[in-house]
């Protein structure tokens, strides 16, 4: 920019994090303004392509499967999920697959989304909105969105849910991977939870991760006993 070219228009694809705005050689002391505007194709099936729990071929979330939810209903009682899916016949989509896009809430107090369109209803003090988008990775322009109610829980029955969960693991392409088994359980998937390792006795600075679906790798040999805990407070030794 300079006198003559006062303005510039750049569009490019920022990836998650922290970017700094600067110039250079501005010896005069002018005075920049910069803005930034998302640019958003708005694809027609905009707010139609993602629906929650269509009912016969699909998982449904623990709202129909415990709380009498309907089918394809886009609200949620709080303590309870939806899961989101991207369905053809909603019209010409990039891709089917929820692992292809970012997942938001536009209020995670209200309700949080895993990586995988699974919708949590929190805690809330009386019925309220919350929108949750799905930007598309390989081109962010397009993005899906779906508005949930998430209701708060006013009934006085107690739900009983019986609930049996063990673990077990297998070895697959070198790496060691976590299963969960459960039967009647609000949570089933291991994609529900936020992972961490634990070593309790290591040696020569051995670096143990385990990634979101459960695979579990090693820079060396370590003790066998290996103490995993997930966000929900749930153990497991193996």
């Amino acid at each position: 920019m300079n006198n003559s070219n006062k303005t510039r228009s750049v569009t490019l694809v920022l990836d998650p994090g922290t970017y700094y705005i600067g110039y250079f050689n501005n010896l005069i002391g002018a005075n920049i303004t910069a803005t930034l505007t998302r640019v958003l194709q708005n694809p027609p099936n905009m707010t139609t392509a993602m629906v929650a729990d269509p009912g016969i071929g699909y998982s449904s979330g623990s709202e129909v499967r415990f709380n009498n939810g309907q089918f394809g209903n886009h609200s949620i009682t709080e303590g309870f999920t939806r899961n989101l899916y991207f369905i053809p016949e909603s019209g010409t989509l990039p891709s089917l697959s929820r692992l292809d896009y970012d997942w938001y809430s536009s209020n995670p107090s209200v309700a949080t989304v895993s990586q995988y369109g699974t919708v949590f209803a929190n805690a809330v003090t009386s019925d309220t909105t919350v929108t949750i988008y799905a930007v598309y990775k390989l081109n962010p322009s397009l993005v899906y969105t779906r508005t949930f109610n998430i209701l708060n829980d006013t009934s006085q029955e107690i739900i009983v849910i019986e609930r049996n969960m063990t673990y077990s693991y297998s070895a697959e392409n070198g790496t060691y991977k976590i299963e969960l088994n459960e039967t009647n359980c609000p949570y089933p998937w291991i994609q529900y939870y936020t992972w961490s390792v634990f070593v309790p006795c290591q040696e020569n600075d051995i670096l143990v991760i385990i990634g979101q679906w459960g695979h579990i790798t090693s820079t060396g040999v370590m003790t066998p006993l290996v103490c995993i805990k997930t966000a929900n407070s749930l153990m497991f030794l193996v």
